[in-house]
């Protein structure tokens, strides 16, 4: 049986907010992204872009994704402890999951990094 939520030290939302996530575009990992597909997603939850924030910045501290920042914007990543995440909560679903963190972070790293040099 799965563990709750609870037990790994996540709540119900901070769960939903890394499932978008993980089915967004890469473009659309940020925080306005991730607000506006929770929106759309689950139209009946109180969804605040601090409510977001605040899960994702969870989701972080516990190594589950990371963060980049691009021309100061934030696009958030797979972190070294979503694979257990995912084996551990979502069970069947782990593929799926694993599947499209991958492509986030393939694309992640495809996204140019600006210099100082102006390239």
């Amino acid at each position: 049986m799965p563990p709750t939520c609870r037990e790994i030290g996540v709540s119900a939302r901070t769960l939903r907010v890394l499932k978008v996530l993980a089915e967004n575009p890469a473009a659309k990992r940020t925080v306005k992204g991730v607000t506006n597909a929770m929106a759309a997603v689950y139209p009946d939850a109180d969804m605040t872009e601090y409510k977001i924030r605040t899960d994702l910045a969870t989701l972080e501290a516990e190594s589950f994704i990371t963060s980049h920042v691009f021309d100061e914007v934030t696009v958030y990543g797979p972190g070294p402890l979503l694979p257990q995440l995912a084996f551990k909560f979502f069970g069947s679903e782990r593929q799926v999951l694993e599947a499209s963190m991958i492509r986030c972070q393939q694309a992640l790293a495809q996204l140019p990094i600006g210099d100082s040099s102006g390239k």
